[in-house]
């Protein structure tokens, strides 16, 4: 349980995004803070991508929003297997003003050979795409 300011960046539209948390570990030690894209950031490959040991994050994780605001909009729902890995995002409106997110991300090899680059490449583009989409909340009445 967390309780953190300045999740909520209001758009010109006088809506709110909602800033997603996730899995600390996982974009720490893994990622080492950098967008998944960052694994296949060329646009082409010399040598192989060999990545950290197959690993991955499941992960819920529920907001209690605060009084006053409603969830507007959420992000299509996305999952994508391919060889490389497998990833899901998920939100879901529940009862209670409460909006939950289900993170699934499962690498399952540790070397994408130059022929596969492009395809790899593909999917944590994808990847970067789902997670750059936020969760609208609006304020005051939700009878739009």
């Amino acid at each position: 349980k967390a309780e953190l300011p300045k999740l909520l960046l209001q758009t010109s539209s006088g809506d709110y995004e909602l800033t997603p948390i996730r899995s600390w570990m996982f974009d720490l030690i893994y990622l080492h803070g950098d967008k998944i894209s960052g694994l296949a950031a060329d646009a082409k490959r010399k040598y192989d991508v060999v990545l950290p040991v197959p690993s991955g994050v499941e992960e819920n994780v529920e907001y209690q929003l605060p009084k006053g605001y409603h969830v507007r909009s959420v992000p299509r729902s996305t999952t994508l297997d391919t060889p490389f890995g497998h990833y899901e995002l998920t939100y879901t409106r529940e009862e209670g003003n409460k909006l939950r997110a289900k993170r699934v991300l499962k690498m399952k090899v540790n070397r994408i050979t130059k022929a596969e680059y492009e395809a790899f490449r593909k999917f944590v583009e994808q990847i970067d795409q789902a997670e750059s989409e936020k969760p609208v909340l609006g304020k005051g009445d939700d009878t739009q």
